[in-house]
């Protein structure tokens, strides 16, 4: 049995990418996704295709604001 909901966007977290990244804490909602082309965009809550995102793989993974993701070296989606 899976330790994530298999039905909630908003509860999927990507495990770690390695021991250096740190985990983020529950209440941090903006999604790091990994689009086809290979890009690090990130969705902010309310953003166009937010609730279709869902954070699969080890790259993937979650901020806690926008300059977190920034610094982190993603970039925001189009249509925020």
């Amino acid at each position: 049995m899976s330790r994530f909901p298999a039905a909630s966007n908003s509860a999927a977290y990507a495990e770690p990418a390695s021991k250096d990244t740190p985990t983020p804490a529950k209440d941090c909602a903006i999604k790091g996704n990994v689009n086809r082309k290979g890009e690090k965009t990130f969705h902010v809550p309310g953003s166009r295709d937010y609730a279709r995102v869902i954070i699969t793989g080890a790259v993937e993974r979650m901020f806690c604001s926008e300059a977190e993701a920034t610094a982190a070296g993603w970039r925001p989606a189009a249509g925020k």
